[in-house]
């Protein structure tokens, strides 16, 4: 009996790490082929498997196969050292700097609740600068209007479908227009503002684009993304942002490509793997962080705060920065 219970451990653990090495090929390969780039996405839950199955193997005293493991296992960790390594954070200092907070949250335009939603926004108003809410339909235009009461300056485009979108600020000056992108018209938010004391300059975009659940919409998304991070890196703007639910991740090819072409950083490097979506049922065990602030390297990420729970299929992020203003010649 311990024989066959070996002998069936043992194989359990040669299929996983065959896996293993077969969805990391695919991966890498996601530039080429939509359903490739799905595995992209999955960096830290291959790294927890390919360390489970190093530990087994190595119990059982299969040390090649333990070798295999440990090597899949090493190449995930490296892919995820950025998100506890800060190397890009506030590289181009200024003399003058002031910190910000952007708060951003796809609250799902079925949400049962938006009310509920809109009272967590306003308990933390004092620490919100902007709002981007993504998904809001008409269900949540009641709940919109109060935060437009506390927040003057905004623009919303409600749809009965995952891509309306609402900005909402009260820093001064601020000039914000929806611009409608790629073959769907999907919409995007553009923010133009100063912060609230020294006055320093910046620009944010705010965008969703299509999942990437079928080879046409995986082609919508990477589309869009590149025509909003031309967008930006055309702006002559020093500080600026990015913000929304890219659904994509920091692995795949399409973010990579996107943060280049714009010349932007990922918010969340220094702050540790966090999933955004899902966050319901069994599906958490399948997080991945697909809600995304990207910044322009004159701005310097203080924190990065993933929210609770709102009833969502995704959680809020809130992310506190320092902006700088423009070093003269």
């Amino acid at each position: 009996m311990k024989n066959i219970l070996i002998r069936f451990l043992t194989m359990l653990l040669y299929g996983l790490t065959l896996l293993l090495l077969i969805a990391t090929a695919a991966a890498h390969l996601g530039r080429w082929d939509w359903r490739a780039d799905l595995f992209s996405h999955f960096v830290a839950h291959y790294a927890a498997l390919a360390l489970l199955a190093t530990i087994g193997l190595l119990a059982l005293g299969r040390r090649q196969w333990a070798l295999i493991a440990t090597a899949v296992f090493v190449l995930q960790v490296y892919q995820l050292t950025p998100l506890w390594h800060r190397s890009h954070h506030g590289k181009a200092r200024g003399a003058e700097r002031e910190k910000i907070t952007v708060l951003q949250f796809n609250g799902k335009f079925t949400h049962p609740q938006p009310e509920n939603v809109v009272d967590w926004i306003l308990f933390n108003k004092s620490r919100a600068d902007v709002v981007v809410l993504l998904e809001v339909s008409e269900k949540w235009n009641k709940a919109l209007r109060r935060l437009q009461k506390r927040y003057p300056h905004h623009a919303v485009e409600l749809r009965d479908s995952p891509f309306g979108i609402g900005v909402f600020t009260d820093l001064p000056g601020a000039s914000l227009r929806l611009k409608h992108i790629g073959a769907r018209k999907l919409p995007a938010a553009v923010l133009r503002a100063v912060t609230r004391e020294k006055k320093i300059p910046f620009v944010l975009y705010a965008a969703h684009p299509t999942p990437p659940i079928s080879r046409a919409l995986s082609d919508l998304r990477d589309r869009d993304l590149l025509i909003v991070a031309g967008m930006i890196a055309s702006e002559p703007q020093q500080n600026k942002i990015l913000v929304g639910d890219l659904n994509t991740t920091q692995w795949s090819p399409s973010f990579k490509l996107l943060a280049a072409t714009a010349g932007l950083y990922d918010a969340q490097e220094g702050f540790g793997f966090h999933p955004t979506w899902p966050v319901f049922g069994i599906a958490k065990i399948f997080g991945v962080p697909i809600d995304h602030t990207l910044v322009s390297p004159s701005i310097r990420i203080v924190d990065r705060i993933v929210g609770p729970d709102l009833k969502s299929d995704h959680l809020p992020v809130m992310t506190i920065m320092e902006l700088s203003r423009p070093q003269r010649p």
